[in-house]
C-alpha cells in the first residue's frame, strides 16, 4: 500500500498520510476529541490535539510516518540542490526554505503523535471512583510535558517561511496554553476541575486544528483527510 514507484513526491506523501489518517482524517481535521463525562459519575479521557491520528496499527502508523519523512527529506535535498545551482533565483531559495521547514515540522509533530497515542490509551477507560485515579493524573502530566516540548521545539526552529510564521507563532502559543491546562488537570482537586480542563482543551484544540491545517498547506504537506 505504501509502494511509491512511479508517483510524485506529493502523491507519495498523500498516500502515506492516507494510511496515517484512516477513515477519520488527520492532523488539523475535526471534530477534535475531548475527554468526556458519561453519565453522572463516569469519566473518561482521550487525545484531543490537532496533530493526533485515529487509532491505527502502531507498526503501520510508524511505517507511514517514516515514509512521509523520507519523501520530505528527498524533496528538501532536491530543492537545496536546485537553489545551490541557481543562487540568483529567489524562488529556488524560497522552495528550499519551505522544504526544510516541512521536514522539521513533520519530525516534531510525529514525535508529539507518539505521546498523543500514549495519552489516547485512556480513551476507553471509565471510572466511577470518587477520586481521580493516579493513572489519569500521570497521563495528564506527561501529556502536558509533550505539549510543552512540542512548543519549545517549534519555537527553536528559526527558519519558518514568512508565509507560515504568523500561523506558527499562534500555534505555539496555543500549545503552551494546552500544556498548562493538562498540568492543572494533573493536579485537579476533583472531577469538576478535571472536566473543566477537558472543556478548555477542546475549545483551544479547535483553534490549533485550524492553524495546523494552514501550516501544512503553507509548507506543501498533504492536507488532513476526512
Amino acid at each position: 500500500m505504501l509502494k511509491l514507484t512511479h508517483v510524485s513526491g506529493a502523491m507519495a506523501a498523500l498516500m502515506a498520510v492516507t494510511v496515517l489518517s484512516g477513515c477519520g482524517g488527520g492532523s488539523g481535521s475535526g471534530p477534535v476529541g475531548l475527554p468526556t463525562t458519561t453519565g453522572s459519575d463516569a469519566h473518561t479521557t482521550q487525545a484531543q490535539t490537532p496533530d493526533a491520528q485515529p487509532t491505527l496499527n502502531p507498526v503501520a502508523k510508524a511505517r507511514a510516518a517514516a515514509q512521509v519523512a523520507t519523501v520530505q527529506a528527498a524533496t528538501a535535498a532536491k530543492a537545496k540542490a536546485r537553489a545551490k545551482a541557481n543562487p540568483a533565483d529567489p524562488a529556488a531559495a524560497q522552495a528550499a526554505e519551505r522544504a526544510d521547514a516541512a521536514v522539521a515540522y513533520w519530525r516534531i509533530i510525529t514525535r508529539f503523535n507518539v505521546a498523543n497515542a500514549a495519552f489516547g490509551k485512556l480513551s476507553d477507560v471509565r471510572t466511577s471512583q470518587p477520586a481521580i485515579p493516579a493513572s489519569f493524573r500521570a497521563a495528564a502530566r506527561t501529556f502536558s510535558m509533550a505539549h510543552a516540548r512540542e512548543a519549545a521545539e517549534l519555537r527553536a526552529y528559526d527558519a519558518w517561511p514568512p508565509s507560515v510564521k504568523p500561523w506558527m507563532d499562534k500555534f505555539i502559543a496555543h500549545k503552551e496554553i494546552l500544556a498548562g491546562y493538562h498540568l492543572k488537570m494533573a493536579a485537579a482537586p476533583g472531577w469538576d476541575a478535571w472536566d473543566k480542563g477537558n472543556q478548555q482543551s477542546k475549545l483551544r484544540s479547535a483553534e490549533t486544528a485550524r492553524l495546523s491545517a494552514l501550516i501544512r498547506r503553507g509548507l506543501g504537506l498533504p492536507p488532513p483527510l476526512g
